[in-house]
Formats: structure tokens, C-alpha cells, sequence
């Protein structure tokens, strides 16, 4: 029999190597992050919300309603890319784990999107969300519907007597 520990009644009854009549160890303090850095969230999700601010660490944030976005193409297999399309612009997202970020924006629930860029935050734990980059191109909404009702898209022959582009 044991007899360790003058204040555990039963420790003259423990196996050899049975812990639980040791006290618990204080937990090791959590590592402070890199100074400077923050850490990287990819995405929020909100209820009832009008916009999706589009935050890019090496461009303008762009803020567009939701009410202008007309369609989402994503890769539903692997959720590594996804592109908005609204009236005006189109963006093109290039990460890794973007379902969650997908099924926000499908909702509408998505507040916004940013990229990361190592310079600026701290990299997320392996299978978060990561945004490597957003694209926006800008569509002039006077061309645009032009070119929609002739029904000649980007991939029809241009009109008679037009060069094609």
C-alpha cells in the first residue's frame, strides 16, 4: 500500500502510477502571438444585413449591396474558389476551406470577406477559411446591358460591322 499523500484518505488503496490522487498541474499560459500581427478571421456572418464589404489588404475595400448581387459560381467539391457577380463588377476569391464563406453569402449573411497577407495577420489554424486573394474587376453597366440584349454575351460573334474584341 501507498502513502504519499497525508490528505487523500484513500492513496494507501492506489496502484502504483494511478493518478487521481494527485493534484491537477496548473495549465501552461497560452503563447502570446507575434507582436503587431492580428489574427486573421476570413469572414462574419451576421443576420440581416444590406452590403458585403469586400476589405483587401492591398486595395480599396468595396462595399456593394446585396441587392446588386446576381449570382455566385463556386466549386462545390472543393470550395477553393468562388466568384460574385454583381451589375457592375465581378470578384473572383482564391483560397482554401471557403464553404462556410460561400454558405454566408448565399444566405446574405456574410458581412464581409478580407485576404490575408502574412505581413498583416497571423495564419489561421489548418482548416479555417484562408481568402489568398480577392479580384475585382469593374463592368460598365451601360455596355453591359447593351451587349444583353442584342444577345450577343462575351461569347457570341460581335454584331455585323463591329470589330471583334
Amino acid at each position: 500500500m501507498q502513502d504519499d499523500d497525508p490528505d487523500d484518505p484513500l492513496a494507501g488503496f492506489r496502484r502504483p502510477g494511478d493518478k487521481r490522487g494527485e493534484k491537477p498541474r496548473a495549465p501552461e499560459p497560452p503563447q502570446p502571438p507575434p507582436v503587431g500581427l492580428k489574427p486573421y478571421v476570413a469572414f462574419e456572418a451576421k443576420d440581416k444585413l444590406q452590403s458585403l464589404d469586400i476589405r483587401r489588404v492591398l486595395g480599396p475595400t468595396h462595399c456593394p449591396t446585396y441587392a446588386y448581387l446576381l449570382n455566385i459560381v463556386f466549386d462545390h467539391e472543393y470550395f477553393t474558389g468562388f466568384m460574385l457577380f454583381f451589375s457592375f463588377m465581378v470578384v473572383e476569391v482564391r483560397g482554401k476551406n471557403l464553404k462556410e464563406v460561400v454558405s454566408a453569402i448565399k444566405m446574405r449573411k456574410c458581412e464581409y470577406i478580407q485576404d490575408f497577407h502574412p505581413g498583416e495577420y497571423q495564419p489561421p489554424k489548418p482548416g479555417e477559411p484562408l481568402i489568398e486573394s480577392i479580384t475585382v474587376e469593374w463592368r460598365d453597366p451601360m455596355m453591359t446591358g447593351r451587349d444583353t440584349e442584342a444577345g450577343r454575351g462575351e461569347d457570341k460573334a460581335p454584331a455585323p460591322g463591329k470589330p471583334a474584341a
